[in-house]
């Protein structure tokens, strides 16, 4: 394979507020195709311009208790 080969997908890089540049590179480095938010709390805004996928962790403590109110079985 040509060092000139480029191939994505199929790796999930976790980030957070304070790691923007760092998973940009890292997203780059490593061809990544989805990014998700490593805390589920909020995700950079930043980031939902790279074309990347994004994923979203929850924590039915921090964020969004009502969706886990409404949804039992999907509670950990």
């Amino acid at each position: 394979m040509s060092e000139n080969t480029l191939k994505t997908g199929r790796v999930t890089i976790p980030t957070n507020l304070d790691v923007v540049p760092q998973t940009i590179e890292i997203l780059k480095r490593w061809g990544a195709d989805a990014i998700r938010d490593c805390d589920g709390t909020e995700f950079p805004e930043e980031l939902t311009k790279v074309g990347a996928k994004i994923y979203s962790t929850y924590y039915t403590t921090r964020k969004d208790n009502a969706w886990a109110k409404a949804n039992p079985d999907e509670v950990q």
